[in-house]
């Protein structure tokens, strides 16, 4: 994730894009697998051949359907000369004076 206030779990219950979700996905379309914890208790592995519905709903659901314990993600080598530069703030005309 390229910037600081995401995680990897907000990430994928958020779900979250970034500069190469155009190319990649979202951050859900990345993970090999998750493992969780459903609400009667079981905890059970989804992927994109087991129970691949329950990744799928997982993904953006803010914890809504299960509680995420792992998440198996495919790395994607970063490549030389690539550079994000972050200015947090809310207020539109400041931002646009960074820019």
């Amino acid at each position: 994730m390229e910037f600081p206030g995401i995680t990897v779990g907000g990430g994928f219950a958020g779900p979250s894009g970034e500069s190469s979700s155009f190319k990649y996905g979202f951050f859900g379309n990345i993970l090999e697998s998750i493992e969780v914890v459903l609400g009667k208790g079981d905890i059970v592995t989804a992927s994109g051949t087991k129970l691949p519905d329950l990744l799928e709903a997982s993904c953006g659901s803010l914890g809504t359907l299960d509680i995420i314990t792992l998440l198996h993600i495919q790395l994607t080598e970063a490549k030389e000369f690539v550079q994000l530069d972050c200015y947090p703030g809310f207020h539109v005309p400041k931002a646009i004076e960074k820019i």
